[in-house]
């Protein structure tokens, strides 16, 4: 009994990440929060293992700050988080404007499963009289004609979506999530410097009405954003140089990063997500023409009958595809 219990908690996050959640965003009936989520999978997964290092690199500094009083470990931990801050903005400007590692799945990923053995048509039934084959050839050219349906089907119903999402403004949500996150990190890391020089030198900083706590740190480092002392007052050089680089980093932050950088970005979205869109679209239609010059067929909605016909097992996706296409002619 230990042993299954032991079994569930180590599979129980796998449930939530591949059943739990799965299901939750299909229960949503929403293309545009899918593709939100499907796209933020991706960023992760693709800087996965930068974010990890550096966020492991940051969450042990914070620990020694918090629990260490060597003042040299203490140096060197403040000086490693504030090397993360300019890491932060680096990337922050280098994924303004470079092109998106998200869109480039998308491009890449149709072309690929294009070139799979499944999308073949088996020359044994190219351009082949149905009433001529045998039990078998039928059975490759069902299974044929299913894959390249789908396919199109597919690649045309993503292409789609991705209009609908891009119409949708989501990307505004995603670009200011961004700054909300980024603002968040640069208080909780100077709030971190702060206390490593409080714990160093006591005297680098005058409380005025705060309790002297972590916490007081954070909210001093909150309002130092906006140069605001907020109970605790930097008296020394040292200490009111690291007041004035934070907020240095705030103008940064709401003026370069939240108008030049957000106004880069959106149009540079724009532009490469209708790029993506147009080479899913064009997959899609390249696999129309070959269902229909390969399997002699008149139209989509022949290949359809046919499957219905000979029962395939994957009709009804297909359909389903289909009927979601439906507000536009594909």
């Amino acid at each position: 009994m230990l042993g299954l219990a032991a079994a569930f908690v180590a599979l129980y996050p796998f449930v939530i990440l591949f059943w739990k959640f799965p299901r939750f965003v299909w229960k949503q009936q929403s293309w545009i929060f899918a593709f939100a989520i499907l796209n933020a999978g991706i960023g992760f997964i693709r800087s996965f293992r930068r974010v990890f290092i550096s966020w492991t690199l940051f969450l042990i500094n914070a620990v020694v700050i918090l629990s260490s009083g060597n003042q040299y470990v203490l140096s060197g931990s403040s000086f490693i988080i504030l090397a993360r801050v300019v890491l932060a903005y680096v990337l922050a400007f280098i994924r303004a404007l470079r092109p998106s590692e998200v869109f480039q799945t998308y491009t890449n990923l149709f072309p690929i499963m294009k070139k799979q053995d499944f999308l073949k048509v088996d020359e044994s039934v190219r351009n082949m009289p149905v009433e001529t084959m045998t039990a078998k050839q039928l059975e490759l050219r069902t299974n044929g004609l299913q894959n390249v349906l789908l396919y199109n089907r597919a690649c045309l119903l993503v292409s789609k979506k991705l209009r609908d999402y891009q119409c949708s403004g989501a990307n505004v949500a995603s670009c200011i999530l961004g700054l909300v996150t980024l603002l968040l990190f640069v208080v909780t890391s100077f709030a971190l410097i702060n206390w490593a020089l409080y714990k160093i030198n006591p005297a680098l900083y005058q409380f005025t009405y705060s309790r002297e706590s972590i916490f007081a740190f954070i909210y001093y480092s909150a309002g130092s954003m906006f140069y605001t002392a907020n109970g605790l007052v930097p008296v020394e050089p040292l200490s009111q140089a690291v007041h004035l680089l934070q907020f240095l980093f705030a103008v940064l932050l709401l003026v370069i990063l939240g108008t030049l950088l957000f106004s880069l970005r959106n149009e540079r979205y724009s532009t490469e997500l209708e790029q993506v869109i147009d080479s899913v679209e064009k997959e899609g239609r390249a696999a129309e023409a070959l269902l229909l010059s390969e399997f002699n067929l008149g139209s989509i909605e022949s290949a359809i009958d046919a499957l219905q016909k000979t029962k395939a097992g994957m009709i009804n996706f297909i359909i389903y595809l289909t009927n979601n296409l439906a507000e536009e002619k594909y």
